[in-house]
């Protein structure tokens, strides 16, 4: 953008391919997020409509604070421990 040898049609290309990867970044961030959301969804509602757990039920257990605590620990624990043994 900031090369003087550019002109004004090249800076003008530059910036909407930049926009145009930027779109698509995105739009491949959201895709990604909404691909675990339904990954983590979709056993809970098994669940439910198969009748081994309710969905209040299971929803309710999984938004109590030390649930969430323990999940985020061991979660961590096993990406650091990932890391550590795969990293040589």
């Amino acid at each position: 953008m900031r090369d003087p040898t550019l002109d004004e049609l090249a800076r003008e290309r530059a910036v909407q391919a930049a926009a145009v990867s930027l779109l698509v970044l995105a739009g491949s961030l959201i895709l990604r997020s909404l691909l675990a959301l339904a990954a983590a969804f979709i056993p809970v509602l098994m669940a439910d409509l198969t009748g081994f757990a309710p969905l209040a039920a299971t929803l309710a257990f999984m938004e109590r604070w030390e649930v969430i605590l323990i999940a985020t620990a061991i979660i961590t624990l096993g990406y650091v421990a990932g890391t550590r043994l795969w990293s040589r």
